[in-house]
């Protein structure tokens, strides 16, 4: 808080812009307020504060000659320039000795053709205040994130450097678009870029493009300094995770915008209804790849993909990820967790190296998203999974809507131009590792039995059968029912052929599976056990077994543990609850699959 003669400083100070701008016909002006000196005043709580203002214009300037008497009464510098510019010079004149009544000093620098710089000194009282604004002091929140700044005026880039600085971020400010490609590809990170509407050269919407084709920008907002009577919505029409702030900008104003674009949750704007005929993968063509090393669940997010019209690729590890990566180009990954030889986690962060160094990887250039798909739906997890480099998380067991969901959001920013009324994607993620990541659901650790979700539009892969048996009543999802029979037709679209198939692969795979974890425990080997068990808990949990998926988490669990005292107990209830699914659908009238031979 200070405390001085207000009106009489705002008399001095308007003066001093009024002839600025009157003088200034292009650059710019610029107001300045800086501490000159301090020192103890006699009130209690008060300092005495020199101040030093200061007013810079880039007009036409003054001849040294004729600076010298500029502060004289009824003296302008040039008859000429008071035909044409107006004025009789008593302002100056009255401004000076205002200010010397205040004690202070008036003073002035020119150079022709260059510009001036009027300034002048006071003393005012400065008291204690209990809370500063907001905007004047660090915030946890934006503290050493970095900011990308990108405006063609020196005087804007230090000012919004300084600014950002006193929140705590960590400001990189350049002058031209060339610049900024420059330091992003070098491999610099940023959090946030701040650019200027109007630079030289480009349109702020191809700017912004150019800045989310460098891989490792591909998802950071983009805040853009608009003219009074600019059109933001262009912008936000045009670019995904834009926002923007009118200028003269404030540090109020731009803080609170920062914000919104780091940390504000959105809800996607909904997909144009897809026209007759039209397959998701047309409108968002996408290469596919599917990582995960349970069969099942390769078979069932295959299908899942493939209804949507997609072909997707399947490898079963981290390592055969990048072996296929190095062949040909993927724009979505759907990653597993936890797998042998490399996890997804590993593979993802050599992913995310590669793209840094992006021309020794040609398949690396364009942006990559990868979604990580697990089981495990705690805040640690999804932690892990944003600190590596993933983009998105779905929760197993994954539903039909999810994948739909996953695609249509990613696929609206990697085909920004697909689609009727194309589609956008959330302009800022909620962030479980800020400022970047969100994630789609949070199901518990032990998948519950799904409720039906809508129908996915029918462009179906192989012909859709005669008919759709109604699932019988033995059926409906409980405790004492083995297999949630409306997962198992949502998953397939009620293809009776396609649940045979995959119930002969899950018995196949669970008789194989089942007699390794029983050799582990009996050799003690708890990190095989806790391997397979999951890969049969993810099994089950895919298939709706909600009942068996619980007994193969507690096998995982005594696995991770290292303590396998319950597991043969375990273990004989697995063995009843695979009975128990075997009888179930064999007892389907119209599935009738005969249990497999042991």
């Amino acid at each position: 808080m200070v405390e001085s003669d207000s009106i009489r400083l705002r008399q001095v100070v308007t003066n001093l812009l009024t002839n600025a701008i009157k003088f200034t016909e292009k650059g710019e002006i610029l107001l300045t307020v800086e501490l000159v000196s301090s020192q103890p005043a006699p009130a209690p709580d008060y300092s005495q504060l020199r101040l030093r203002f200061s007013v810079r214009d880039t007009g036409i300037g003054i001849k040294p000659d004729r600076l010298a008497r500029l502060f004289q009464p009824f003296t302008q510098a040039d008859i000429t320039i008071a035909r044409q510019y107006g004025g009789t010079g008593l302002g100056l004149a009255i401004s000076k000795r205002i200010v010397e009544l205040m004690g202070g000093e008036m003073g002035a620098e020119s150079v022709p053709g260059q510009g001036s710089t009027f300034h002048f000194t006071a003393n005012v009282l400065a008291g204690r205040i209990a809370q500063p604004p907001p905007h004047t002091r660090r915030r946890d929140r934006v503290v050493d994130l970095r900011i990308l700044i990108v405006d063609d005026n020196a005087t804007m880039r230090r000012v919004l450097s300084e600014q950002s600085q006193q929140w705590g971020m960590v400001p990189v400010a350049v002058e031209n678009p060339r610049q900024a490609l420059e330091q992003l590809r070098a491999g610099e990170e940023f959090d946030l870029a701040l650019v200027d509407s109007e630079l030289q050269g480009i349109e702020g919407p191809a700017f912004a493009a150019e800045i989310h084709r460098v891989p490792s920008a591909a998802m950071i907002p983009v805040i853009f300094m608009m003219p009074l009577g600019g059109h933001a919505d262009t912008l936000s029409t045009h670019v995904v995770f834009a926002n923007s702030v009118a200028k003269p900008v404030r540090p109020a104003q731009l803080l609170a915008v920062i914000e919104k674009a780091l940390f504000s949750q959105k809800t996607p704007a909904p997909a144009a209804p897809l026209k007759p005929g039209e397959s998701l993968a047309e409108r968002y063509p996408l290469q596919i790849l599917l990582v995960d090393d349970n069969s099942i669940n390769q078979k069932v997010a295959a299908r899942l993909v493939q209804q949507l019209g997609y072909k997707p690729e399947m490898v079963a590890n981290g390592k055969e990820t990048l072996e296929a990566m190095d062949r040909r180009r993927y724009d979505l990954i759907f990653m597993d967790m936890m797998m042998p030889e490399m996890d997804g986690l590993e593979a993802t962060r050599i992913i995310r190296q590669r793209q840094k160094a992006w021309p020794e990887y040609p398949n690396y250039q364009a942006r990559i998203i990868v979604i990580a798909m697990t089981a495990h739906a705690m805040q640690s997890d999804r932690e892990k999974c944003f600190a590596a480099g993933m983009d998105d998380y779905l929760a197993k067991p994954i539903r039909p809507a999810d994948v739909r969901q996953v695609i249509e959001r990613w696929g609206s920013l990697l085909c920004p131009a697909g689609g009727a009324g194309g589609a956008k994607p959330a302009a800022g993620l909620e962030p479980m590792m800020p400022p970047r990541g969100a994630a789609i659901t949070s199901e518990p650790v032990v998948p519950q039995p799904a409720a039906p979700t809508a129908p996915v539009p029918p462009t179906v892969v192989s012909p859709a059968p005669a008919r759709t048996p109604a699932p019988p009543a033995t059926a409906a999802p409980s405790r004492e029912t083995p297999v949630d029979l409306v997962r198992l037709m949502d998953l397939t679209q009620g293809d009776i052929p396609s649940v045979k198939e995959l119930v002969i692969m899950f018995y196949d795979q669970t008789v194989r599976q089942l007699q390794q974890i029983e050799e582990a425990v009996k050799a003690n080997d708890a990190p095989v056990v806790r391997h397979v068990a999951h890969s049969c808990k993810g099994a089950t949990a895919t298939l709706g077994m909600s009942p068996f998926a619980a007994i193969f988490l507690g096998l995982e669990n005594a696995g991770k543990s290292g303590s396998l005292g319950d597991a043969p107990a375990l273990c004989g209830q697995a063995r009843a609850e695979f009975k128990r699914v075997q009888m179930f659908f064999a007892a389907q009238p119209d599935l009738a699959i005969a249990p497999p031979s042991e």
